[in-house]
């Protein structure tokens, strides 16, 4: 099924959007039969924009429309199908602000995120002497290779080479148009020079490539990682939250990274950040990183780090103080 002009989108994507454009009509589409193409969207819309989904469920159901619509010319029958000429009217009316992204969130100080943003080292050792305890070995080799690379859990399931040197990681944010210009994320590979790594730790990423053959079995195992970290945290911590899980391993990487004093542009780069400021943001904010014993920073080129846009804060301009309170 051809979807987006702009990029190709998975199978899984797609899937997700199909069935949520399915279960939104199945609620709010009108029940006139005699309403199609222009008028059946019109009221479809009112009707969904006053629901008050917090900003997060309306993006997701934003994002599926918008595949609809740009998709609409798979769907010939469909009732909701329009001609080319008033999709620009409708792609816009999708586009407008709904209830609940008028909704403000009490503010919770710190905000919790959806996950942990970093462990520090002695947490980490309970829950891998209480993994080992129970021989999940796969998972603390798991986290220890990517608190040492920053990658992602689905770039590893698509697969990342090696060849005892160099690590190529496939980028998952990466879109790009049929002329390979860039759409969104910073390439569609990025490589990290591991080969000043002492041979302790370049076996270790060697074993971690080296787990499970096909996407299909990487994806399984990291299922079973997840759910056995999830317990191991539990065991050691009890109900203390927000838990640890896979990706927090990457955000222990940049921790890790900013205690070295490592510039944010390269982090960025190391983490397949087009800017350095989604690193700044949400990654190794907390003052656990620690460098760690046996752990060695990898090192990227100059080329992938002046792909990262930069973000520069501009000073706010004041009034000279010694000109206050004259006239």
């Amino acid at each position: 099924m051809d979807t987006l002009p702009h990029w190709t989108r998975s199978p899984e994507t797609v899937e997700d959007y199909t069935d949520l454009v399915r279960r939104l009509a199945r609620r709010f589409v009108p029940e006139a039969q005699s309403l199609r193409g222009t008028e059946c969207w019109i009221v479809w819309l009112e009707r969904l924009r006053v629901q008050p989904w917090s900003e997060v469920t309306v993006r997701r159901y934003r994002a599926a429309l918008l595949w609809f619509m740009e998709s609409m010319d798979t769907f010939p029958q469909s009732p909701f199908w329009i001609a080319p000429d008033h999709r620009e009217a409708i792609l816009s009316a999708i586009r407008l602000p709904w209830a609940g992204e008028s909704l403000t969130l009490p503010e919770q100080n710190p905000p919790p995120g959806k996950r942990m943003r970093s462990f520090g080292r002695a947490r980490w050792k309970q829950v891998r002497q209480r993994l080992m305890s129970i021989e999940e070995w796969e998972t603390v080799l798991w986290m220890e290779a990517v608190m040492r690379t920053g990658v992602r859990p689905i770039e590893w399931v698509r697969g990342v080479s090696w060849n005892g040197g160099t690590l190529a990681i496939p980028c998952a944010k990466g879109a790009f148009d049929d002329q390979g210009n860039r759409i969104r994320g910073l390439t569609r590979t990025r490589t990290l020079d591991l080969s000043h790594w002492p041979k302790a730790e370049k076996d270790l990423i060697t074993a971690w490539i080296a787990l499970r053959e096909t996407p299909e079995q990487r994806l399984s195992l990291l299922k079973k990682m997840a759910k056995r970290l999830r317990w191991a945290w539990d065991q050691e911590f009890r109900s203390l939250r927000p838990r640890i899980t896979l990706y927090t391993a990457r955000h222990q990487f940049a921790a890790n990274l900013r205690a070295r004093g490592t510039p944010p542009v390269a982090i960025a780069a190391m983490m397949g950040h087009s800017s350095d400021q989604t690193q700044r943001t949400h990654y190794g904010r907390g003052a656990l990183g620690k460098t760690g014993k046996g752990i060695t920073a990898p090192e990227v080129s100059s080329a992938l780090t002046a792909l990262v846009r930069q973000h520069i804060r501009v000073p706010l301009s004041f009034p000279m103080r010694s000109g206050l309170g004259n006239g």
